[in-house]
This record gives structure tokens, C-alpha cells and sequence, in this order.
């Protein structure tokens, strides 16, 4: 599928979210696709040592992303990001 294509073209996690945002009326799977990728590239700068942590930031990210698109506005999980 051409969205396939164009979604592998793709390098920044800001990216994929505007990607995601582009096409959310008209492909919402293209959409959800873009997304998963996105929260993959996110967790993957923090370079996790192992497969629970990186599944944990994914976690947040994707906490962080829906709260965002509910509100209209960037949210951040300021307390999870706590240490």
C-alpha cells in the first residue's frame, strides 16, 4: 500500500505525529500505524537496557499522546518523568 511507502520515508518521531494527524479522518489504521511507530522511535532514544523498560516508555509516550490530542494541547506526565 502506498501509505506503507510513505510512512518508511519517514525519520523524526514529530513526524509520524504529524502524519498521524494528516490522515485521521480519512486512513484511522494508517494513523494508529504511524503513531506505534512513533512511540517505537520516542523509547528508543532513551536506549533501555531491556525489553520491559523500553515497553514502560512506550507506555508513557503513548499516556502523554492521548492526553494531548483529549485536551487539544501538549501534555507531559510530569510525575511518571519524576526519579
Amino acid at each position: 500500500m502506498e501509505t506503507d511507502k510513505f510512512l518508511d520515508n519517514l525519520r523524526t518521531p514529530e513526524s509520524y505525529e504529524q502524519y498521524a494527524q494528516n490522515v485521521e479522518a480519512r486512513n484511522p489504521a494508517a494513523a494508529a500505524a504511524a503513531r506505534a511507530k512513533r512511540l517505537r522511535l520516542l523509547a528508543a532514544e532513551h536506549e533501555a537496557d531491556s525489553a520491559v523498560v523500553t515497553e514502560g516508555l512506550q507506555a508513557v509516550y503513548a499516556y502523554e499522546g492521548a492526553m494531548s490530542r483529549d485536551r487539544r494541547r501538549k501534555v507531559r506526565a510530569s510525575r511518571t518523568w519524576q526519579k
